[in-house]
């Protein structure tokens, strides 16, 4: 079997099915048929059960699935090698971070980092789920917990505050305030399978594992507190930017992140990786919705 056969078998596998192989694959889903049917054939041996619309590997397709990631990591670690010593400051910087990051810090300052290096092209992928830096689905990632694989490298960028924040209809007098505690509802925070808002939800106070209204989207969250009135936990960098949006208490104690900015350890002296590196640690500094609110306590 050549690598084309391996890499096909595990995306369908990855994809548990032919679409999702086929559009990873950039080809058709009849390709993908014809061509899983012939390795099956060629060998006599099914490599997936069909399942109604799944495709699960058999006994001998696990065992061609896990040859297939082998080979993948060892490519992968081939390509890290020839980028990690590149020293142009071009091509394609591929990054990744939560919605939040992406659309409350990197869109305040990106436009800076491309009159700096007009020459890279710049691909955000933005979102709450983790992509990975083994398999160079993203180069550089900007996450809200501290690096824990030993393959990364990074730097703290951050300290991320949290408050609670409500809709702006109270007046803000501590009777209004008051009143609106005693008839608020607080929407609370979910998180799927490898989404990195899990840490997050963790350290949540326990009121908002008992909400009656939560979303997996601290934006979402934040847009439904200023439609109902209701009280929300938000990082500050998103909670002082969104208009409409009332600081109740801020910061909170116990709720403080990191901000990190992460790559893979073959990556990290690229040219483009340490200019990139250099920039979003300059614009935290000068960020000031990075910074502890001035509020001190409850308002």
């Amino acid at each position: 079997m050549e690598w084309d056969d391996y890499r096909l078998l595990l995306s369908i596998a990855r994809n548990r099915g032919l679409p999702g192989a086929a559009a990873e694959l950039g080809v058709s889903v009849s390709t993908v048929f014809r061509r899983l049917e012939k390795i099956e054939s060629d060998r006599a041996q099914r490599i997936f059960h069909r399942a109604r619309q799944d495709y699960v590997p058999t006994e001998i397709g696990l065992e061609l699935v896990h040859v297939a990631e082998s080979i993948e990591t060892e490519i992968h670690r081939g390509e890290r090698a020839i980028s990690g010593k590149d020293q142009q400051l071009s091509g394609t910087l591929w990054v990744t971070a939560s919605e939040v990051i992406s659309t409350f810090f990197l869109a305040r300052h990106i436009a800076d980092f491309r009159r700096m290096h007009p020459q890279l092209r710049i691909e955000i992928l933005s979102g709450n789920s983790v992509f990975s830096l083994e398999n160079q689905t993203a180069d550089i990632a900007l996450r809200p917990v501290r690096p824990m694989d030993p393959n990364l490298v990074g730097r703290k960028v951050a300290t991320l505050h949290w408050g609670r924040y409500r809709g702006a209809a109270h007046d803000g007098t501590p009777e209004g305030i008051e009143r609106a505690r005693d008839q608020e509802e607080i929407i609370g925070l979910s998180s799927g399978a490898g989404s990195i808002l899990g840490a997050l939800v963790d350290r949540a106070p326990p009121e908002l594992s008992d909400s009656f209204l939560r979303s997996n989207s601290l934006v979402t969250n934040a847009a439904m507190a200023q439609a109902s009135m209701s009280t929300v936990l938000l990082p500050c960098i998103l909670g002082e930017c969104w208009s409409g949006l009332r600081c109740v208490e801020a910061p909170i104690p116990d709720m403080a992140g990191e901000l990190w900015i992460v790559c893979h350890e073959d990556m990290h002296r690229t040219a483009r990786i340490r200019a990139f590196f250099d920039f979003v640690i300059g614009a935290a500094r000068s960020n000031p919705f990075l910074r502890a609110p001035d509020k001190g306590g409850i308002l």
